[in-house]
């Protein structure tokens, strides 16, 4: 196969800034949970941030795997849409320049790139509001059918199913991907959207997935229970490999063998933004390494340890991922 791995996702620019908790009570936005927002009430956050320093960086979660997984020595593609506007030139031109594939029919005329504030308050904990803008109507076109064929896996962005067109979308991408005999891959992304948006996520799941990432706030919530052993039963059922992220405990791996407990080292976290995202890249690239599940866990451990030390969804140099191999 010529890709590891094809990445279905919202491409997004992260602005990521510091603010207390304080911010997200006056401006009613749920700490540690991701908020779609229209353009009038991202123009009111981004006035209210003005004068705060920002960092800028091309994001939104499927896209930080994807980098990651690039980064370490895989091979990989990404499906999304951008508008030629200075944000999504941008990006096309940041991802394509580190040897992702990416179609030139990502990029559309009108709208806007989708825009992210990532709020990391001070105990790292990111709070994120979102405006999708052309990434909220994928079209079948932005999925390439011989790309999707020529990847051993196909990433399914749990965010996606916050909008009907782009839900669409990824079913066609696993569709083809199931005709193809690739595997399917699944993240659930974020707790508050999973019970609004529940039908899309079980059609996204089908008949099962080979891969599901999720943390356990979105583990037990997807099961309506507080018992992660009860959790991990469930998901079982339809999922062959479950990866759960527990922050500073480190993780579970979760696959024919078993369930195995992981722990990680412990590090001084400034920005959890990103964490989950670089945990499963670094796993899918494992994967391509053969590595048992739990090896699998193990590395993606010590590699999203290392990316909240820093602000952002990426480490600093491209070099950096490579060294943590």
């Amino acid at each position: 196969m010529k890709y590891d791995c094809l990445f279905v996702g919202n491409a997004i620019v992260d602005v990521i800034t510091e603010v207390d908790d304080q911010f997200l009570s006056e401006l009613a936005l749920e700490k540690g949970n991701m908020t779609l927002v229209d353009n009038e009430h991202m123009a009111h956050l981004e006035g209210k941030l003005s004068s705060a320093p920002k960092k800028i960086m091309s994001g939104g979660s499927a896209a930080n795997t994807v980098f990651a997984v690039q980064a370490f020595g895989g091979s990989t593609a990404y499906a999304c849409r951008l508008s030629n506007d200075r944000n999504g030139e941008h990006f096309f031109r940041d991802f394509s320049e580190s040897g992702i594939s990416m179609s030139n029919s990502s990029i559309v005329k009108e709208g806007a790139t989708g825009q992210c504030l990532v709020l990391v308050t001070p105990d790292a904990e990111r709070t994120m509001a979102t405006n999708l803008g052309v990434s909220a109507n994928l079209t079948n076109s932005c999925i390439d059918e011989k790309t999707l064929s020529e990847s051993k896996t196909v990433y399914l962005e749990g965010y996606l199913a916050t909008s009907e067109k782009n839900t669409g979308v990824a079913l066609q991408a696993r569709e083809i991907a199931v005709k193809a005999g690739a595997e399917v891959a699944l993240t659930l992304s974020d707790a508050s959207i999973l019970g609004p948006f529940r039908s899309a996520f079980e059609s996204f799941i089908g008949e099962g997935v080979e891969i599901l990432f999720c943390n356990e706030q979105e583990c037990l919530t997807w099961c309506g229970t507080d018992r992660i052993d009860l959790a991990i039963n469930e998901m079982r059922d339809f999922a062959k490999e479950i990866y759960i992220t527990l922050g500073a405990k480190g993780s579970i791996a979760v696959s024919p063998v078993g369930v195995e407990e992981v722990e990680t080292d412990q590090v001084v976290a400034v920005d959890t933004n990103g964490a989950g995202d670089m945990y499963a890249g670094a796993c899918l690239f494992a994967r391509t390494q053969k590595m048992t599940a739990k090896e699998c866990a193990l590395f993606a451990n010590k590699c999203a340890g290392t990316i909240v030390q820093e602000y952002g969804a990426r480490l600093s140099r491209g070099t950096d991922y490579k060294e943590l191999i």
